[in-house]
């Protein structure tokens, strides 16, 4: 049983403001957003109409779904031409591990 010490230094823990969890699991918990993000791992630089054909919604669906997920920093956009492509954030350690995760789902081999 933690002390009363132990207990302070737990609450302090979890209760960090800075945490980007809740952010990150709302960005992936949707069903069509977790669809889309394991579509950019598993194929690099796509953009807003190749992911509606993906899951046969509207453009303009894809897009509120990415940039909610762009809001969590899960992606990175590119722009070429006149499209903007997407991919995901593996420079930051929070997100390379849900793409771990998620490659580890997807049983891909990178």
């Amino acid at each position: 049983m933690p002390t009363l010490k132990e207990i302070r230094i737990i609450k302090q823990e979890v209760r960090d403001p800075h945490c980007r969890l809740p952010a990150i699991f709302n960005a992936v918990g949707d069903h069509n957003r977790c669809a889309l993000f394991k579509a950019i791992i598993r194929h690099d630089n796509l953009c807003v109409s190749d992911m509606a054909k993906i899951l046969n919604i509207s453009i303009p669906a894809a897009s509120q779904h990415l940039k909610l997920m762009d809001e969590a920093h899960l992606l990175i956009k590119k722009r070429r031409g006149a499209g903007i492509y997407y991919k995901a954030n593996n420079s930051d350690p929070v997100v390379a591990a849900v793409v771990e995760i998620i490659k580890r789902e997807l049983k891909l081999n990178y």
